[in-house]
Protein backbone atom coordinates (compact mmCIF):
# COMPACT_ATOMS: atom_id res chain seq x y z
CA UNK A 1 0.00 0.00 0.00
CA UNK A 2 1.59 3.21 -1.15
CA UNK A 3 -0.97 5.79 0.00
CA UNK A 4 -4.18 6.33 1.97
CA UNK A 5 -6.54 9.27 2.25
CA UNK A 6 -5.30 12.11 4.44
CA UNK A 7 -8.39 11.53 6.61
CA UNK A 8 -6.80 8.30 7.83
CA UNK A 9 -4.74 10.44 10.23
CA UNK A 10 -7.77 12.06 11.87
CA UNK A 11 -8.65 10.02 15.00
CA UNK A 12 -12.21 11.38 15.08
CA UNK A 13 -13.08 9.84 11.70
CA UNK A 14 -10.39 7.18 11.22
CA UNK A 15 -10.22 3.76 12.85
CA UNK A 16 -6.72 3.05 11.55
CA UNK A 17 -4.57 5.98 12.71
CA UNK A 18 -1.89 3.74 14.22
CA UNK A 19 -1.97 1.23 11.37
CA UNK A 20 -1.24 3.80 8.65
CA UNK A 21 1.75 5.45 10.33
CA UNK A 22 4.11 3.29 8.29
CA UNK A 23 2.51 4.39 5.00
CA UNK A 24 4.37 7.47 3.82
CA UNK A 25 2.03 8.97 1.21
CA UNK A 26 -1.36 10.65 1.59
CA UNK A 27 -3.97 11.10 -1.13
CA UNK A 28 -5.90 14.37 -1.28
CA UNK A 29 -7.80 13.59 -4.45
CA UNK A 30 -7.11 16.95 -6.10
CA UNK A 31 -4.22 16.01 -8.38
CA UNK A 32 -4.13 13.09 -10.77
CA UNK A 33 -0.43 13.74 -11.40
CA UNK A 34 0.36 13.46 -7.68
CA UNK A 35 -1.31 10.05 -7.58
CA UNK A 36 0.50 8.98 -10.74
CA UNK A 37 3.83 9.84 -9.09
CA UNK A 38 3.09 7.27 -6.37
CA UNK A 39 3.08 4.49 -9.01
CA UNK A 40 0.08 2.57 -7.64
CA UNK A 41 -0.92 -0.78 -9.12
CA UNK A 42 -4.53 0.17 -8.53
CA UNK A 43 -6.55 3.02 -7.00
CA UNK A 44 -9.68 2.19 -5.01
CA UNK A 45 -12.25 4.97 -4.81
CA UNK A 46 -15.85 5.35 -3.67
CA UNK A 47 -18.53 6.25 -6.19
CA UNK A 48 -18.94 9.72 -4.65
CA UNK A 49 -15.40 10.62 -5.76
CA UNK A 50 -15.33 13.24 -8.52
CA UNK A 51 -16.01 11.50 -11.82
CA UNK A 52 -13.78 13.90 -13.74
CA UNK A 53 -10.86 12.99 -11.47
CA UNK A 54 -11.51 9.27 -11.98
CA UNK A 55 -11.49 9.81 -15.75
CA UNK A 56 -8.27 11.83 -15.50
CA UNK A 57 -6.62 8.98 -13.61
CA UNK A 58 -7.71 6.50 -16.23
CA UNK A 59 -6.53 8.80 -19.01
CA UNK A 60 -3.08 8.65 -17.37
CA UNK A 61 -3.17 4.89 -17.66
CA UNK A 62 -3.92 4.14 -14.02
CA UNK A 63 -6.24 1.33 -13.01
CA UNK A 64 -9.14 2.64 -10.92
CA UNK A 65 -11.68 0.48 -9.13
CA UNK A 66 -14.82 2.37 -8.12
CA UNK A 67 -17.02 0.70 -5.53
CA UNK A 68 -20.64 1.49 -4.69
CA UNK A 69 -21.00 3.26 -1.36
CA UNK A 70 -22.85 0.78 0.87
CA UNK A 71 -26.22 1.70 2.38
CA UNK A 72 -26.53 -1.28 4.70
CA UNK A 73 -24.62 -4.08 6.37
CA UNK A 74 -25.08 -6.57 3.54
CA UNK A 75 -23.73 -4.08 1.02
CA UNK A 76 -20.73 -3.46 3.29
CA UNK A 77 -20.01 -7.19 3.31
CA UNK A 78 -20.33 -7.29 -0.48
CA UNK A 79 -17.87 -4.41 -0.83
CA UNK A 80 -15.40 -6.20 1.45
CA UNK A 81 -15.70 -9.39 -0.57
CA UNK A 82 -15.39 -7.56 -3.89
CA UNK A 83 -12.26 -5.67 -2.83
CA UNK A 84 -10.80 -8.86 -1.34
CA UNK A 85 -11.17 -10.59 -4.70
CA UNK A 86 -9.60 -7.57 -6.39
CA UNK A 87 -6.46 -7.76 -4.22
CA UNK A 88 -6.34 -11.53 -3.89
CA UNK A 89 -7.29 -11.80 -0.20
CA UNK A 90 -10.66 -13.64 -0.05
CA UNK A 91 -9.70 -15.51 3.14
CA UNK A 92 -9.12 -12.25 4.99
CA UNK A 93 -12.51 -10.99 3.84
CA UNK A 94 -14.17 -14.09 5.24
CA UNK A 95 -12.38 -13.59 8.56
CA UNK A 96 -13.41 -9.93 8.69
CA UNK A 97 -17.05 -10.69 7.98
CA UNK A 98 -17.10 -13.36 10.68
CA UNK A 99 -15.85 -10.74 13.15
CA UNK A 100 -18.64 -8.41 12.06
CA UNK A 101 -21.27 -11.11 12.49
CA UNK A 102 -19.91 -11.97 15.94
CA UNK A 103 -20.29 -8.35 17.08
CA UNK A 104 -23.81 -8.10 15.64
CA UNK A 105 -24.80 -11.34 17.34
CA UNK A 106 -23.47 -10.04 20.66
CA UNK A 107 -25.62 -6.91 20.38
CA UNK A 108 -28.66 -8.93 19.34
CA UNK A 109 -28.29 -11.09 22.42
CA UNK A 110 -28.62 -7.91 24.50
CA UNK A 111 -31.45 -6.07 22.73
CA UNK A 112 -33.07 -8.61 20.44
CA UNK A 113 -36.04 -9.19 22.74
CA UNK A 114 -37.17 -5.54 22.61
CA UNK A 115 -40.54 -5.39 20.86
CA UNK A 116 -41.10 -2.97 17.96
CA UNK A 117 -43.66 -1.10 20.07
CA UNK A 118 -41.02 -0.59 22.77
CA UNK A 119 -38.23 0.60 20.52
CA UNK A 120 -36.79 4.06 21.17
CA UNK A 121 -37.02 6.54 18.28
CA UNK A 122 -34.03 8.61 17.22
CA UNK A 123 -33.15 11.26 14.65
CA UNK A 124 -29.61 11.64 13.34
CA UNK A 125 -28.48 15.27 13.05
CA UNK A 126 -25.30 16.55 11.45
CA UNK A 127 -23.98 20.11 11.18
CA UNK A 128 -26.30 20.91 8.27
CA UNK A 129 -29.38 19.40 9.91
CA UNK A 130 -31.33 16.15 9.90
CA UNK A 131 -30.76 14.42 6.57
CA UNK A 132 -33.30 12.04 5.08
CA UNK A 133 -32.62 9.20 2.67
CA UNK A 134 -35.09 6.48 1.69
CA UNK A 135 -32.38 3.99 2.72
CA UNK A 136 -29.22 4.82 4.64
CA UNK A 137 -26.42 3.18 6.59
CA UNK A 138 -27.65 4.90 9.77
CA UNK A 139 -31.11 3.48 9.25
CA UNK A 140 -29.59 0.00 9.01
CA UNK A 141 -27.41 0.59 12.08
CA UNK A 142 -30.58 1.36 14.01
CA UNK A 143 -32.30 -1.80 12.81
CA UNK A 144 -29.48 -3.98 14.10
CA UNK A 145 -29.53 -2.10 17.42
CA UNK A 146 -33.32 -2.52 17.73
CA UNK A 147 -33.66 1.25 17.65
CA UNK A 148 -36.12 3.05 15.38
CA UNK A 149 -34.77 5.67 13.01
CA UNK A 150 -37.79 7.96 13.17
CA UNK A 151 -37.23 9.13 9.59
CA UNK A 152 -38.36 5.67 8.44
CA UNK A 153 -41.88 6.98 9.04
CA UNK A 154 -41.33 9.33 6.11
CA UNK A 155 -41.83 8.04 2.62
CA UNK A 156 -40.21 10.65 0.42
CA UNK A 157 -38.66 9.38 -2.78
CA UNK A 158 -35.84 11.93 -2.73
CA UNK A 159 -33.07 12.59 -0.23
CA UNK A 160 -32.83 15.95 1.48
CA UNK A 161 -32.52 18.01 4.64
CA UNK A 162 -35.59 17.89 6.87
CA UNK A 163 -37.11 21.06 8.21
CA UNK A 164 -37.17 21.62 11.97
CA UNK A 165 -40.95 21.32 11.81
CA UNK A 166 -40.62 17.86 10.28
CA UNK A 167 -38.18 16.77 12.98
CA UNK A 168 -40.55 18.01 15.67
CA UNK A 169 -43.41 16.02 14.13
CA UNK A 170 -41.27 12.88 14.27
CA UNK A 171 -40.90 13.52 18.02
CA UNK A 172 -37.80 11.38 18.69
CA UNK A 173 -36.80 10.03 22.09
CA UNK A 174 -33.22 11.04 21.36
CA UNK A 175 -31.14 13.02 18.92
CA UNK A 176 -27.94 11.43 17.65
CA UNK A 177 -24.93 13.46 16.53
CA UNK A 178 -21.49 12.38 15.27
CA UNK A 179 -18.37 13.50 17.13
CA UNK A 180 -16.22 14.98 14.38
CA UNK A 181 -14.98 18.55 14.31
CA UNK A 182 -13.73 18.16 10.75
CA UNK A 183 -12.74 21.79 10.15
CA UNK A 184 -12.32 23.16 13.67
CA UNK A 185 -15.60 25.05 13.35
CA UNK A 186 -18.05 22.27 14.22
CA UNK A 187 -17.57 21.48 17.88
CA UNK A 188 -19.94 18.59 18.72
CA UNK A 189 -20.30 19.79 22.31
CA UNK A 190 -21.47 23.17 21.01
CA UNK A 191 -23.77 21.43 18.55
CA UNK A 192 -25.36 19.48 21.38
CA UNK A 193 -25.89 22.70 23.33
CA UNK A 194 -27.51 24.35 20.30
CA UNK A 195 -29.89 21.43 19.82
CA UNK A 196 -30.95 21.50 23.46
CA UNK A 197 -31.45 25.27 23.42
CA UNK A 198 -33.50 25.19 20.21
CA UNK A 199 -37.07 26.17 21.21
CA UNK A 200 -38.59 23.87 18.58
CA UNK A 201 -36.59 20.84 19.61
CA UNK A 202 -37.35 21.48 23.27
CA UNK A 203 -40.94 20.40 22.59
CA UNK A 204 -39.85 16.87 21.57
CA UNK A 205 -39.32 13.96 23.95
CA UNK A 206 -35.59 14.19 23.26
CA UNK A 207 -35.54 17.91 24.05
CA UNK A 208 -37.60 17.58 27.21
CA UNK A 209 -35.29 14.84 28.50
CA UNK A 210 -32.16 16.58 27.21
CA UNK A 211 -31.29 13.38 25.41
CA UNK A 212 -28.61 13.94 22.79
CA UNK A 213 -26.44 10.91 22.06
CA UNK A 214 -22.92 11.64 20.84
CA UNK A 215 -21.48 8.77 18.80
CA UNK A 216 -17.91 8.39 17.48
CA UNK A 217 -17.93 9.52 13.87
CA UNK A 218 -15.34 6.86 13.10
CA UNK A 219 -18.09 4.32 13.78
CA UNK A 220 -21.38 5.93 12.80
CA UNK A 221 -20.07 7.55 9.61
CA UNK A 222 -18.08 4.50 8.55
CA UNK A 223 -19.36 2.39 5.70
CA UNK A 224 -17.01 -0.46 6.42
CA UNK A 225 -16.43 -3.27 8.91
CA UNK A 226 -16.30 -0.62 11.64
CA UNK A 227 -20.00 0.14 11.20
CA UNK A 228 -20.80 -2.75 13.53
CA UNK A 229 -19.21 -0.72 16.33
CA UNK A 230 -21.84 1.96 15.78
CA UNK A 231 -24.54 -0.68 16.26
CA UNK A 232 -23.09 -1.46 19.67
CA UNK A 233 -22.54 2.25 20.46
CA UNK A 234 -26.14 3.26 19.87
CA UNK A 235 -27.61 0.15 21.52
CA UNK A 236 -25.59 0.87 24.67
CA UNK A 237 -26.59 4.55 24.64
CA UNK A 238 -30.30 3.90 24.11
CA UNK A 239 -30.68 0.76 26.23
CA UNK A 240 -27.92 1.06 28.88
CA UNK A 241 -29.85 -1.21 31.24
CA UNK A 242 -29.39 -4.10 28.79
CA UNK A 243 -25.63 -3.83 29.04
CA UNK A 244 -25.22 -3.68 32.81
Amino acid sequence: MTAVTYLADDPEISNIVDRVKSISNRAYGNSAEALLAMHPDIIIAADFFKQEMIQSLRDLGLKVYVYKTPNNMEEIKKAINDIAVLVGEPANAEKLIKQMDSKLKSVKNRVGSIKPSEQKRVVFIRSNGAFYRPESSFMDICRYANVKDATEDLHYTQSGILSQEEVVRLNPDAFVIPVWNYDGKHDPVQMKAEILSNPSYQTTKAGKNKNVIMLPAAHVLAVSQYTVNAVEDIAKAVYPENFN
